[in-house]
């Protein structure tokens, strides 16, 4: 065979494997046009299965998805939940039904949606608000294929260049980015920023310590082995994830070439922090505020994590805890932090990875990150 046709029949194959994507949207009017976008950019839609954990209000119905070209494809109401099925250019698509203020966060709402999995080769985790190149699934699957010889379970991962609906296709940054650290934040939480890169910097996906939850492409069993703990709430949703994971033998790379836009900020729709607040607790309209969830999924991270020496207190973590691959010892040292003692290694700071061995967390590279007085 010749090598055109090799790679031809290469492409083929790759590019047949099942998707199984992963969207929670809470009331954003970004959900039809990105779904649209999803299945209209691939190059294999009818590998596509998609389930959206639908959170949205009363007035926000299925019309909307009727109107812009999807079709219905039955109803599922034998759980909590009902599921709507609907279809457009071959792909499946599954509306968990959520009443807006029945939700019990982004992290809830991920697990919601893993416990469709179905077993297909490749998971695709996103937020509703994005928008894809040409052949996005066939270029991920690829660059995904490239990392067996370094990486059993590689995960692509990554912040995505941003792009603004109100301006789009114009808004749209044509450079892939990369994960680095950003701070501590006032309880210990490590939070993450981005920055861009040229693509003709790198000719393979580039290695990083940390994870996105707008953005992760993995083999399938992804979704079953990290799945998301449905009692955090939002804040350290991504650096708990990026411990499990790795402690469970995964790696993070990201992107080299462009694959997707993610639109940053709130503009344009209404939050879960909007909804579910004090005086909506107080009428009876929410269970609980969000703040209450905030405040206790915290905590569970900072005892998952050991973030300032905090006791796991005999919590039983149960599938949403550490690994046994690889040890939390190990994941600091390949991403230089120590969440005990809120250090930093001056490569992290830099967004690089720190030099392998280069592990003692008291000589003159690694820094302590500054605390406010409150944060004693």
């Amino acid at each position: 065979m010749a090598g055109d046709e090799m790679a031809e029949a290469r492409h083929v194959h790759v590019s047949a494997q099942r998707v199984f994507v992963q969207i929670a949207s809470y009331r954003d009017p970004q959900l039809i046009p990105t779904l649209a976008d999803l299945i209209e950019q691939a190059a294999q839609p009818g590998t596509l299965r998609v389930v959206v954990c639908w959170q949205h209000a009363r007035e926000e119905t299925l019309d909307a998805f009727f109107a812009s070209g999807f079709v219905g494809a039955g109803i599922d109401a034998g759980g909590e939940h009902p599921v709507h099925r609907l279809g457009r250019a071959g792909a499946i698509i599954e509306l968990i039904d959520v009443p807006q203020l029945q939700s019990q966060g982004a992290c809830w709402a991920r697990h919601l949606i893993q416990q469709r999995y179905r077993g297909e080769e490749y998971t695709l985790q996103l937020d509703s608000h994005h928008r894809f190149v040409p052949r996005w699934d066939a270029i991920l699957i690829e660059m995904l294929e490239s990392l067996r010889t370094e990486s059993p379970k590689p995960v692509l991962t990554t912040y995505l260049p941003a792009f603004d609906a109100r301006n789009d296709p114009d808004s749209r940054v044509a450079l892939p980015a990369v994960l680095t650290f950003c701070e501590f934040d006032y309880d210990g939480i490590l939070l993450l920023s981005g920055r861009y890169v040229a693509e003709s910097e790198h000719a393979r996906p580039i290695p990083v310590a940390f994870y996105s939850a707008h953005f992760a492409f993995a083999d399938g069993a992804f979704a079953r082995e990290v799945r998301h703990d449905p009692k955090l709430f939002f804040y350290g949703e991504e650096i708990s994830i990026a411990a499990r994971a790795y402690t469970r033998g995964y790696d993070f790379y990201a992107p080299h070439r462009l694959v997707s836009w993610h639109q940053y900020g709130c503009e344009g729709r209404v939050t879960i922090w909007q909804d579910h607040t004090e005086e909506a607790k107080a009428k009876g309209e929410v269970e609980c505020a969000w703040a209450e969830r905030n405040d206790s999924a915290r905590l569970r991270v900072r005892r998952l994590l050991g973030i300032d020496g905090t006791p796991a207190e005999d919590i039983d973590f149960g599938p949403y805890g550490l690994g046994a691959v690889r040890s939390l010892a190990d994941y600091e040292r390949y991403a230089g932090i120590c969440f005990a003692r809120r250090l930093v290694h001056e490569a992290t700071l830099d967004g690089r990875l720190p030099p392998r061995g280069d592990a003692t967390q008291d000589d003159d590279v690694w820094r302590a990150w500054p605390r406010r007085a409150s944060d004693a």
